[in-house]
């Protein structure tokens, strides 16, 4: 059976068979990044031999969620899903060749001690990875010991929301050693940066390629879907900065990272410009409670910024909140 999948032209050019060390791919809703990261994962993981790729997502829990089944469901796209099964616990989808694709967390101490663990790694996919630090890079890159040495990569898909973060210090502050596309106003689109990493004790070159897409680039979009993110030129100059331009910016009710034990009676809301919602859950006492905080950073994806609990109720409620992220609906 001939099945024809198109990957928007972008990616298809410079990261569907990208050769570098790291892969870096920016953009905001509807760019296309993460469904063709989907896409790639299959492809590779289909197409290679001794291939095994880990997706990484910056939680604690329910890791796999919504990354496995976009991958799941570019399986079925291809008409491959007599060719793949999905094993639950712990999350992971195999080849009948016997590559794998792997679903773990690399938040906390004890995710990413355990993610050392892991033998054989080809690729890393690290999804949302807009607070990735350098050690965190160093970490994953080092990580990389499986399979064919010319398919090890590391791939990163992110918003462009942490200004002044590792990746847009990194690569977006710096003048680049090649550029292949620019912006229509003058800025690099697609390019590489040769950077210097510090590995056992070693320093290594390592090739990256960065490439910054908007929802101009997914061809695939509607007049309306594309009307909506227009708009937001006139109404929401921080969204179209990130979404219309790709360029790094810190949208409005995403500031509360980084508080600690509190009263609730005294939390300052002010800490934000604006806060989409907060979900807190009494367990005992006058301020004891579970706090989630959740920020907009755009129409589509909304995260968990903190979790502050009381020694109780932790391993029910934090799980529960997790869930809630793609449930919530801002009012």
């Amino acid at each position: 059976m001939d099945v024809k999948i198109e990957v928007l032209p972008l990616y298809y050019d410079y990261a569907l068979e990208a050769t570098h060390d790291v892969v870096i791919l920016v953009g905001g809703r509807n760019s296309g990044k993460s469904h063709f990261m989907e896409q790639l994962s299959v492809l590779h993981s289909n197409n290679k031999k001794d291939y095994k790729m880990v997706v990484v997502t910056g939680v604690e829990t329910n890791v796999e969620a919504g990354v496995k089944e976009g991958i799941l469901d570019r399986i079925d796209d291809f008409k491959l899903n007599n060719f793949y099964e999905e094993r639950k616990i712990p999350p992971k989808i195999i080849h009948k060749t016997g590559n794998e694709i792997l679903f773990k967390g690399f938040k906390s101490t004890r995710q990413q001690k355990k993610f050392k663990e892991l033998k054989k790694v080809t690729a890393i996919w690290y999804e949302e990875a807009e607070d990735i630090t350098y050690e965190e890079f160093k970490a994953l890159q080092n990580q990389l010991r499986g399979g064919n040495k010319k398919d090890r990569r590391l791939y990163l898909s992110l918003n462009p929301v942490n200004p002044d973060g590792f990746i847009d210090t990194t690569f977006f502050q710096k003048k680049p050693h090649k550029v292949f596309e620019y912006f229509e106003d003058g800025r690099p689109k697609v390019f590489e940066v040769n950077l210097p990493i510090e590995l056992e004790n070693e320093t290594y070159n390592i090739n990256v390629l960065v490439v910054c897409s908007t929802f101009k680039d997914n061809k695939f979009l509607t007049a309306a879907q594309k009307a909506v993110i227009v708009e937001y030129k006139e109404t929401r100059p921080d969204l179209w900065a990130m979404l219309g331009e790709c360029k790094f910016t810190q949208p409005e009710g995403a500031l509360l990272k980084h508080l600690n034990r509190f009263s609730l009676s005294k939390l300052d809301l002010n800490q934000a410009s604006r806060i989409t919602a907060i979900v807190d859950t009494a367990t005992s006492g006058d301020d004891n409670a579970t706090l989630g905080i959740y920020a907009e950073f755009d129409d589509e994806h909304h995260y968990l910024i903190d979790a502050f609990k009381d020694d109780g109720d932790a391993d029910t409620v934090i799980p529960q909140m997790i869930q809630h992220i793609k449930k919530w609906k801002p009012q």
